[in-house]
């Protein structure tokens, strides 16, 4: 299955863009408007607008495409057989007494494929295969994430791997201050923070969740070159909804290096450079598919993505949004509102025609 080099820049374009996103969030600590606005309410609704882009995607399309994908291949097979039985039949023609048998075996051939439009006919035991297929790369895209969160807690078992809604409310806190200190009202904006323990601390802190962040942004980054590469109308609110949360993951990292080295500088070195696993994904898909897939491995690698994304969504995102808004109705409605804004991006891609 080959690719333009418009197709492959596209999927590269939404890849490290969503990966950028992360970079944003980086930039909060160099402006009190955006400090201000980086509240944990309105961190919360954005993961779980986040959740619901990326549940709604995966399921209504994503799961979909893989199962297509793994209908195509068992259908080929099938097509194949019954054109060599053709094929034999054709050859045993001649020495054949009654040519009604290969008449009937031919016209039989014929409902399994339609030589005009290349469509296979998927029977249901060529159905069945697909689900089950489709369910068991889902499955094993779960399992990756759980794998990766383990290594992430093997590597640093003592340090929290989410994002630290003290350090939100610390850095609004600080902006208080330091205006404060502008002022002329506060000699010490930094406070307690004048401890080479804490700054040690904090400092590692920043840069633990840079890699877990990294680590977890390397099978996204895969997702949205995936899904680039191969349906468009897919793919962009896809890469839509991890740019969103990678924004709260960026200010993650950038907080506590802030905090520990008083450089807002560093804080956004930290962060791009977890953000650079993003298209690291994307290039690793890209070598794996550069010399084109068969739909066995299309409708694997689909089925992988969308393990990936729910287990994102329901085992990181939506927690981690409980704990930032304490407001159960409006995570729910923010999650709605995410699953809507897809249903119609889909119905309005599907009246432009976008493949």
């Amino acid at each position: 299955m080959g690719r333009t080099s418009k197709e492959i820049a596209i999927a590269f374009a939404l890849n490290i863009g969503a990966g950028l996103a992360t970079c944003i969030g980086g930039l909060v600590p160099f402006s009190r408007k955006l400090i201000s606005l980086a509240k944990p309410s309105r961190i919360g609704i954005a993961l779980a607008l986040s959740a619901g882009v990326m549940i709604f995607i995966s399921l209504a399309e994503i799961f979909g495409k893989s199962d297509e994908e793994f209908q195509k291949f068992f259908g080929k097979n099938t097509a194949n057989i019954c054109q060599n039985l053709t094929n034999s039949c054709q050859d045993l023609r001649f020495q054949c007494a009654n040519r009604n048998v290969c008449n009937e075996i031919q016209t039989v051939c014929q409902t399994f494929t339609n030589e005009t439009s290349n469509e296979f006919h998927c029977d249901k035991a060529c159905r069945g295969h697909s689900k089950t297929l489709t369910t068991v790369f889902f499955l094993l895209g779960a399992a990756l994430i759980f794998l990766l969160d383990f290594i992430v807690h093997k590597i640093s078992p003592d340090h929290k791997h989410d994002i630290d809604i003290e350090e939100i409310n610390h850095l609004n806190h600080q902006s208080v201050l330091v205006k404060d200190h502008e002022d002329g009202s506060n000699s010490h904006p930094n406070g307690s923070l004048h401890n080479t323990k804490a700054h040690q601390s904090l400092n590692r802190t920043g840069i633990l969740t840079a890699l877990a962040i990294g680590l977890h942004n390397l099978p996204e980054g895969i997702a949205t070159f995936l899904a680039a590469s191969i349906n468009l109308k897919t793919s962009v609110p896809l890469a839509l909804g991890i740019a969103l949360h990678n924004i709260p993951e960026g200010i993650a990292v950038a907080t506590p290096v802030y905090f520990a080295t008083q450089s807002k500088w560093k804080g956004l070195l930290y962060t791009f450079i977890s953000a650079l696993a993003e298209p690291l994904g994307g290039l690793i898909c890209f070598l794996i598919i550069s010399n084109g897939l068969n739909p066995f491995v299309n409708g694997a690698m689909f089925g992988i993505v969308v393990g990936m994304m729910i287990t994102i969504s329901l085992k990181e995102l939506i927690p981690t949004a409980l704990r930032f808004c304490t407001s159960k109705g409006k995570i729910s409605v923010s999650i709605l509102v995410g699953m809507l804004i897809m249903a119609l991006s889909l119905i309005i891609f599907d009246y432009l025609g976008m493949e």
